[in-house]
């Protein structure tokens, strides 16, 4: 084709452009490239090895195709590159692909603009490198869904970080406490390091370690946003700074040990949107001093299966209409067996919900709520 003539194109956009077929090695003659987009169409095959010759790249993204073999290049010929997205949309991406094998960083000198690192949802394997530690500018890394195996490295400086849907183990390192996010559900970890576990995660808003094999307490954490910590094997009680944490929107902590009483929820009862606590070792009154404001701002909020017991008193859903404003389309979400697995949920504006079974609380009960009261004893 005379595009792969024009030797001095700086920029190639054929995203979402229904191109099938493999990639021409005549790419490659585009040297001076410094933007390739590709990403959402139809193409196959493996890489070729002329994509090496692009070292002027800075944003490159072949997400959402069909791509699959191992990357034959080095990505230390790419000094330029700010952004690498190997994954499913955004600005430099790969991602969403069938690429295999596993990811090394030789020279990571190389890498001092780059910022973004996005590999997921392919089928990377092997250890992840300890020499991404040694980009000193990476900022967001996104390994999710893809086959990595072993423990993870010291990864100093990131702000965003998503290891979720991999085969990991082990602890995690104290240098994943200074982040902003920080996404680690479905692997098998098993304890935290002990500097994690001795720090204040001051930086940290929003953390998934759900689905894990974690046991004793939990980190503490104070500017916590949105936390979920359910499926592991945790047990005691929550930390002082999670239950004051007056921040916290969305609390789970299904299925896990958590032995408390119901001043778990004094702290974040103003804010908090979605509190799920089913399946734990909760027990005694739901009524506390602190509560006489109620939660202002839930949602959907799930306490069953725990051993609370007395009185659940109306003007703890103060805010009622949030949680009535059920619509015929979102109220099908939950469907017939809401009762056994209800609040995996999916937040939205116009839906909300009560689980209490599996308790013995009484209850003054408004028409107005939907209650799923299950196999709850009340008056």
């Amino acid at each position: 084709s005379s595009l792969f003539k024009l030797q001095h194109l700086r920029n190639l956009t054929l995203r979402d452009c229904n191109l099938s077929g493999d990639l021409p090695s005549s790419l490659g003659n585009l040297s001076h490239l410094a933007k390739l987009h590709l990403s959402k169409n139809y193409l196959v095959g493996e890489i070729p090895v002329s994509f090496g010759n692009l070292n002027q790249l800075r944003d490159l993204s072949l997400a959402d195709n069909q791509f699959s073999g191992n990357i034959p290049f080095s990505f230390a010929n790419f000094t330029q590159l700010s952004q690498i997205i190997i994954s499913l949309v955004r600005i430099v991406s790969l991602r969403n692909n069938q690429f295999k094998g596993p990811i090394e960083f030789r020279n990571t000198s190389s890498f001092s603009k780059l910022h973004i690192l996005f590999l997921q949802q392919n089928k990377f394997n092997g250890h992840i490198p300890k020499s991404i530690s040694k980009i000193s500018n990476l900022k967001n890394l996104d390994l999710h869904d893809n086959n990595f195996t072993g423990s993870v490295p010291n990864l100093a400086n990131l702000e965003y970080l998503d290891l979720s849907y991999n085969k990991l183990e082990g602890e995690i390192p104290g240098s994943l406490g200074d982040m902003l996010e920080l996404m680690l559900s479905h692997n098998s970890f098993s304890s935290f390091g002990k500097s994690f576990e001795l720090s204040d995660l001051t930086h940290i808003q929003s953390m998934d370690l759900s689905s894990n094999c974690f046991r004793g307490p939990l980190p503490n954490g104070t500017h916590l946003v949105s936390v979920d910590i359910s499926g592991n094997q945790l047990e005691g009680k929550p930390p002082p700074s999670l239950i004051n944490c007056i921040s916290l929107e969305f609390l789970n902590v299904k299925s896990n040990r958590i032995k408390d009483t119901f001043p778990i929820l004094v702290g974040f009862s103003t804010v908090v949107n979605v509190l799920i606590l089913r399946q734990n070792e909760l027990y005694g009154p739901l009524y506390h001093p602190r509560m006489s404001i109620g939660f202002q701002s839930l949602k959907i909020i799930d306490l069953s299966h725990n051993h609370f017991n007395g009185t659940l008193l109306p003007f703890y859903f103060s805010n009622r209409r949030e949680i009535t404003n059920l619509t015929k389309r979102s109220s099908g979400y939950m469907g017939d067996g809401y009762s056994t697995n209800s609040m995996e949920m999916l937040i939205r504006t116009d839906f909300g919900g009560i689980d209490f079974s599996g308790n013995n609380i009484s209850a003054v009960i408004a028409v107005s709520i939907m209650l799923n009261l299950g196999t709850t004893s009340y008056k």
